[in-house]
């Protein structure tokens, strides 16, 4: 499922885009093999002195609009959610001695802050949006599931909500919206779509419905 470049390269129509972002590649992997030891002293040297400026200036010359992300910040990442799955595995199902078992070793609520939440291209540059709601599960898929559904996304195409049905060993939750269980002070509240401003690499799976607010 990864793509041709791997998960910093998404797949785009523009093959000269493409083309230069390849070269980019290819030539970090040259220089590097035949050029430095590569070592962590020359590896700094090579990406600050070379790789930096060049991506930038090529970057530069050939797109005028950044309408996606070169690294892995996008909805076609393959990587990210067996990361999180991952980690969440060994959370449940390893026991004290960091052995894997088929029971369950232990449970964890999760809590999503929304009260003041953020949107656009977070965590660093992206936008306050005030929204006055706290979610929390003991099932972190349907956690997910629910924040992300009323933030807009269409949770269909959004691989670590989608995925969870890949798992066959070590289930670690639901993300039926259908068979999740809600109790909330808020009628109906998968009526509801926040509208969130989404990151550039992830605009592809925004849900398309009538915009709402929390009453």
């Amino acid at each position: 499922g990864e793509p041709p470049l791997g998960d910093a390269c998404p797949e785009l129509p523009d093959k000269k885009t493409i083309f230069y972002r390849k070269s980019i590649y290819e030539l970090s992997g040259i220089l590097q093999k035949k050029i430095f030891n590569y070592n962590s002293e020359n590896k700094t040297l090579f990406f600050n002195k070379i790789i930096n400026p060049l991506y930038n200036f090529l970057r530069s010359i050939i797109l005028t609009k950044s309408d996606f992300d070169w690294w892995g910040a996008w909805s076609g990442n393959d990587t990210l959610w067996r990361t999180i799955y991952d980690l969440n595995k060994i959370v449940f199902y390893s026991d004290k001695n960091g052995k894997m078992k088929n029971k369950q070793q232990r449970k964890y609520f999760s809590i999503v802050d929304g009260i003041i939440c953020q949107e656009g291209k977070g965590p660093m540059s992206g936008l306050p949006k005030p929204c006055g709601i706290i979610l929390g599960s003991s099932d972190p898929v349907a956690l997910d599931t629910i924040a992300s559904y009323i933030i807009g996304y269409d949770i269909d195409k959004l691989k670590i909500i989608k995925n969870a049905n890949k798992i066959k060993k070590y289930k670690l939750g639901c993300n039926d919206l259908t068979k999740i269980k809600i109790y909330s002070n808020i009628n109906n509240l998968l009526d509801i779509n926040l509208n969130f401003k989404l990151p550039e690499g992830y605009k592809n799976i925004k849900r398309i419905n009538e915009t709402s607010k929390i009453e």
